[in-house]
């Protein structure tokens, strides 16, 4: 910490607490000039809060030499203001991997070199630190990470760099290395925590493309055997057919795309629905080399030939055009008829087709909650569909039963039916007489038709 002044505390009394009260004041509505920092030279906001502006008792108190916000810079030396920020701190790591890429080159050890050794000449190898190095280099003592020492272990010149030795390098960059925090400063708090801080891109890199080239050289094999088998079936059948069904097979199996099977399976995720518009396109399966595609369908992907949604009105105050989900869901165009509009809208079709029943089942199952009082919570369109259209269904047959039936009670006791309704309404001949056995029945059936 840099040199401060002694701690010191002062116990203010009444009157001089009042008074530095009323100077504070004085100055926040300017009858007073404001002070002035002593070291700065500069002027202090006389509306800051006495918490920010009154020096605290534990760097000073008021034992300084006016009035100052000194106290609220960094009380720090510049040696301890020194940070290893992430950048440097990985290009110490850099540093580190290329003089143990050197090292592990001449297979040298050093002390203080985090290296991999069998504890008592067993498997497996665990991690360790040379702690001394004696006898030109061929006997060690070893401190392992759970804090055991293994000392006098003996390892020839000749054995260094071998996959068995008793001693052998790690991989580079696998161990922490100490650092000079006098030289290079603290490690901040992102380099400490960083899950990727001294991760080699390239030693990865390596490793896929080691892996995948294997794979290559597989499947290059399997396909020159193949194409063996395939020469070998056109030498053997022979004649035009042979040919044909060898050009065929070999359109499918001599393409880049390494697939295992035939042109079949190129139909597994197409639909099949003649109606509808798909559109295929062929996409890389993940972890495919090379490209092992499969076809997909894009649904959402308008047709080429049909007029972009946000083309059919050009003016800015016209239907809002979602591009994200490429939907407009008001109509572009709401002055043209409607029966010579090509497109209304997305909501058009809510309020067309099944949509309506839908709607109307879920207003049905609110009115029925809310004269019960939410005490039959049976009906859910969403939960048990099926139960809620069946017994939609059957309210509306009775409402309309028994508006059929109180219609005709009225007509029955004050007459003039025959005003009123045709011929198959309840001013016929069959509805005065009650003739027929299914006049009820056709009255139900009329009504529930308009």
């Amino acid at each position: 910490m840099s040199t401060t002044t002694a701690p010191t505390h002062k116990t203010e009394t009444i009157s001089d607490r009042f008074k530095s009260r009323e100077e504070a004041a004085a100055r926040a509505s300017g009858q007073l000039p404001p002070e002035v920092d002593v070291k700065t030279g500069t002027m202090i906001n006389p509306h800051n809060p006495e918490f920010i502006t009154k020096r605290p008792w534990y760097l000073g108190g008021d034992a300084a030499d006016g009035p100052s916000l000194d106290h609220q810079a960094n009380q720090k030396d510049e040696s301890e203001r020194l940070e290893l920020s992430l950048a440097a701190a990985e290009k110490l790591v850099e540093e580190e991997r290329k003089k143990l890429k050197k090292a592990k080159k001449g297979n040298k050890f050093c002390v203080g070199m985090w290296v991999e050794a069998m504890k008592k000449n067993r498997r497996p190898y665990m991690i360790c630190q040379i702690v001394r190095i004696a006898k030109k280099g061929t006997v060690f003592d070893l401190k392992f990470e759970d804090g055991s020492m293994e000392t006098n272990v003996k390892m020839k010149k000749s054995e260094r760099g071998k996959v068995s030795a008793r001693i052998r390098l790690t991989k580079t960059g696998s161990r922490s290395f100490n650092i000079d925090h006098a030289a290079h400063g603290k490690e901040t708090y992102d380099s400490k925590r960083d899950k990727y801080h001294g991760y080699e891109v390239q030693e990865h890199l390596d490793t896929l493309k080691e892996k995948y080239a294997e794979r290559d050289a597989i499947r290059k094999k399997l396909r020159a055997k193949k194409q063996a088998e395939m020469d070998e079936q056109k030498s053997s059948e022979g004649g035009d057919g042979g040919e044909k069904k060898d050009r065929a097979d070999k359109s499918d199996y001599d393409s880049d795309s390494d697939s295992d099977v035939g042109s079949d399976s190129d139909d597994e995720f197409v639909q099949k629905d003649a109606d509808a518009k798909v559109h295929v396109s062929r996409h890389a399966r993940q972890g495919g080399v090379g490209g092992n595609q499969m076809k997909v369908t894009a649904r959402n992907l308008r047709i080429r030939e049909d007029t972009a949604k946000y083309l059919r009105n050009l003016d800015p105050n016209s239907a809002y055009y979602d591009p994200k989900s490429r939907s407009m869901r008001d109509n572009p165009n709401p002055e043209t008829d409607p029966t010579e509009s090509t497109f209304a809208g997305d909501n058009f079709a809510r309020i067309s087709g099944d949509a309506i029943g839908l709607a109307q089942t879920q207003v049905f199952a609110w009115d029925v909650e809310k004269a019960t009082g939410g005490a039959s919570s049976v009906i859910h369109p969403q939960a048990n569909p099926s139960l809620a259209e069946t017994l939609k269904k059957e309210y509306t047959n009775k409402e309309v039963d028994l508006k059929t039936k109180r219609k005709k009670a009225v007509l029955d006791k004050y007459g003039g039916a025959e005003y009123l309704d045709g011929d198959e309404g309840l001013g016929s001949t069959k509805a005065l007489t009650g003739s027929g056995s299914n006049a009820g029945q056709s009255e139900t059936e009329r009504e529930r038709a308009a």
